[in-house]
């Protein structure tokens, strides 16, 4: 049964008197996560007690099952990458493209879902179209009907990180599939606040950054690589992508095979032993609450937000066009700076981005949260 979770902030370092909704920029991590985290800073002050099987080898497939426990795949399709533009580049190195086709990416996207794609195109020609989908209305429709035979790989968020805008993503991978396009994902604005069956969507690649909705440490993230490029190319050449690599005395064997699964997309070092204890302590966080209840409860203070924001004459998207844990409110021309200047003033926390106010919330809002902020914001405009 799907619930309505109780306001988490005992589990944060928030002071009672600051109001954080600014989770599409950062999340604060939880006092589990920072607790992992330096235990696994004191396990590297001592290196005579990592061990190369469990802290090289065992520990990372841990998080990686317990990766794809939540989004309903195999752990074998899972690599441990250091950020959104490395999974990116990852996936544009793998994807052909010849002269007379195109990459379609979203006007207003997050950059670093861009510029892997004009490096493609640089090299190998072809082109990058930047698609305007439009604000409101049915964007995802807008996107299909610019797909076609031309398309060589459509690349896209779930939500746009400018205002909460969501995008259709089992529709947009049925277009794709009808014109040979491949499907490259950013899936940081979502993942973790939505529930996201990787499964039934089927991407070519995705790419989920941890330091905002999966509640992680920075400089972590996932890349997911579908079975059919399985056998592609990684976009390094590390040690422990190989075959036997787990055998230490053997190293200088040097093995041409990989090891089987995406480990051959893996970072270097991606045995971090600080930071890796953090990125399972997240995960397990988000397993106990559950991901439904989690977006269940955004999508209901969401709710609630958006009568009051309509209240007050401002505009946001219907709950059918927006993600249930983002909202994303146009601004004033030229006001941006007043108004978070304002709130940064009485300790609330936001962010702006391409003309719009981002208002993104999560477990660790109270009610008390919301009166306050809306009371501001009531005042400044």
């Amino acid at each position: 049964m799907v619930e309505i979770l109780k306001c988490q902030r005992h589990l944060f370092n928030i002071p009672e008197d600051v109001v954080y909704l600014n989770t599409a920029y950062m999340s604060p991590i939880s006092f589990n996560v920072l607790e992992a985290i330096k235990q696994g800073s004191t396990l590297e002050s001592r290196p005579w007690e990592i061990s190369p099987k469990e802290q090289f080898f065992d520990d990372l497939e841990e998080v990686k099952s317990a990766f794809a426990k939540l989004f309903n795949i195999d752990s074998k399709n899972v690599a441990l990458i250091p950020s959104t533009s490395y999974g990116i580049s990852s996936a544009a190195k793998n994807i052909q493209i010849n002269s007379d086709q195109k990459i379609i990416v979203l006007k207003d996207q997050f950059p670093s879902n861009v510029y892997p794609w004009f490096d493609l195109v640089k090299h190998s020609g072809g082109s990058v179209e930047i698609l305007d989908v439009g604000y409101s209305g049915n964007i995802t429709a807008n996107l299909i009907n610019a797909i076609d035979e031309r398309v060589a790989a459509v690349a896209i968020p779930n939500v746009r990180w400018t205002d909460g805008a969501l995008l259709n993503l089992n529709q947009i991978k049925e277009a794709c599939n009808g014109a040979g396009a491949k499907l490259i994902l950013d899936l940081t604005q979502s993942a973790g606040a939505m529930v996201t069956d990787l499964s039934l969507v089927q991407p070519d690649f995705a790419v989920i950054a941890n330091y905002k909705w999966m509640l992680g440490p920075y400089s972590t993230a996932f890349l997911y690589v579908s079975d059919k490029f399985l056998e592609g190319s990684p976009l390094e050449q590390t040690w422990s992508g190989r075959k036997d690599s787990d055998n230490f005395s053997k190293l200088t064997d040097y093995k041409f095979e990989y090891q089987p699964g995406a480990s051959k997309f893996d970072m270097g070092e991606r045995a971090n032993f600080s930071l890796l204890p953090g990125v399972k302590a997240a995960l397990n966080q988000l397993a106990d609450w559950g991901i439904e209840n989690v977006q269940n409860t955004l999508q209901n203070n969401s709710r609630m937000l958006c009568a009051e924001l309509d209240t007050l004459g401002l505009t946001t998207l219907s709950e059918k066009e927006r993600a249930p844990h983002f909202i994303g409110v146009k601004l004033p021309d030229n006001d941006s700076s007043r108004i978070l200047s304002k709130f940064r003033e009485d300790k609330i926390y936001l962010s702006e981005r391409s003309g719009y106010l981002r208002i993104t919330p999560h477990l660790w809002n109270s009610r008390e949260d919301f009166t306050k902020f809306l009371s501001i914001l009531g005042a400044l405009i």
